[in-house]
């Protein structure tokens, strides 16, 4: 709002009387006619503040009833304030306003780092930067000219899977005018994870004995390979320690969750048998996750013995190499003891 007070600091009348803005144009008063020593207050029609430094010039007519007209002037000035704040964050040096941003291994240290620029035309005496998620941000304590920026920093670990928090600055101009901006940054915490599980002949067999398998009998040993953590995986391997590198068909990349299955075939040896899967793979980050699973089988070999003796004598044979009678010669009507020694001679528990 401009107000014009208009006096005739003259000795005699002045009539007419004409105010004008060198920015408005004429502007409306009370009178036309203003006696010697009297004044008048004029007002425009209320304005809207423009952005930044303004001027205006108002100037007074006014014709006396002889001689030529008197006028005068006076500068007039507001400064349009528009105070305005923007904040960038940025993650370990990236400006990820979108997901996923960068991976990071979870665990690891993550720094964020918060630019607080004055976009406005006058001071900011105070200013503060929060994190959405209770990250504490360290600032320097300075007013911010326009155009000046500040920088903040916060540090946290990296969790696990997408992470996003958002950086929220608020400040105030020399009026008490509040303004504000946020931006967001994300991170992937990568935490890879492989997964096999053997089996023997349909059995997760991890611990002695495993299945019975008749020795000379077909023998299957199944893998299945999964992807336990939260990337994809690359570059896969399975590896076994009796049977050397599996060949099969694994994908190129793994995804989180998915599984491949590959088999080998063997024959049944003799006794307690183990081999133990090992199977790796690449993440992201180029780092190789492994994992190992044993499997064991029994090869059961069984056999029985038995060894028959009379009176003591062995005598297998009815007929003695020389042709006599084999085995003891015992008296007519005299005791005969016979005795048996029965001997496992397999690899396993018989009964019955």
């Amino acid at each position: 709002t401009w107000t014009y007070v208009v006096t005739n600091t003259g000795n005699v009348d002045l009539d007419p009387v004409v105010v004008t803005d060198d920015q408005l144009g004429t502007i409306s008063c009370p009178a036309t006619t203003l006696a010697a020593g009297a004044d008048m207050t004029c007002t425009a029609p209320v304005g809207s503040a423009s952005v930044g430094q303004y001027e205006n010039v108002a100037i007074a007519t006014g014709t006396p009833p002889a001689g030529p007209d008197v006028t005068d002037t006076d500068l007039s000035h507001y400064f349009g304030a528009a105070p305005a704040v923007d904040i960038e964050k940025l993650t370990n040096g990236e400006d990820a306003d979108t997901a996923t941003g960068p991976l990071i291994e979870t665990g690891s240290n993550v720094l964020w780092v918060y630019r607080v620029t004055n976009t406005g035309n006058v001071l900011l005496p105070t200013w503060t930067v929060s994190d959405d998620q209770g990250v504490s941000v360290a600032c320097p304590r300075i007013p911010l000219r326009p155009n000046d920026t500040a920088t903040c920093f916060a540090t946290g670990t990296a969790q696990p899977g997408q992470y996003t928090n958002i950086g929220t600055v608020v400040a105030s101009d020399p009026a008490g005018t509040a303004v504000s901006d946020n931006d967001p940054s994300n991170y992937f915490g990568v935490d890879p994870s492989i997964q096999v599980e053997k089996s023997t002949n349909g059995e997760d067999a991890d611990t002695p004995t495993g299945p019975y398998v008749p020795v000379g009998d077909a023998v299957t040993w199944e893998y299945v390979i999964t992807n336990t953590g939260n990337v994809a995986l690359t570059d896969l391997d399975l590896f076994d320690t009796q049977l050397g590198p599996i060949t099969c068909t694994l994908p190129v990349t793994l995804d989180p969750g998915g599984s491949a299955t590959c088999t080998a075939a063997g024959t049944a040896t003799a006794g307690q048998y183990t081999n133990t899967a090992f199977v790796s793979g690449i993440d992201p980050l180029d780092r190789r996750v492994v994992d190992d699973d044993p499997s064991h089988y029994f090869g059961a070999d069984p056999g029985i013995a038995v060894e028959k003796a009379t009176n003591g004598i062995d005598g297998d044979e009815p007929v003695a190499p020389d042709g006599s009678p084999n085995g003891p010669y015992i008296l007519v009507g005299e005791e005969v003891v016979w005795s048996y020694q029965v001997t496992n001679t397999g690899n396993e528990t018989i009964t019955d």
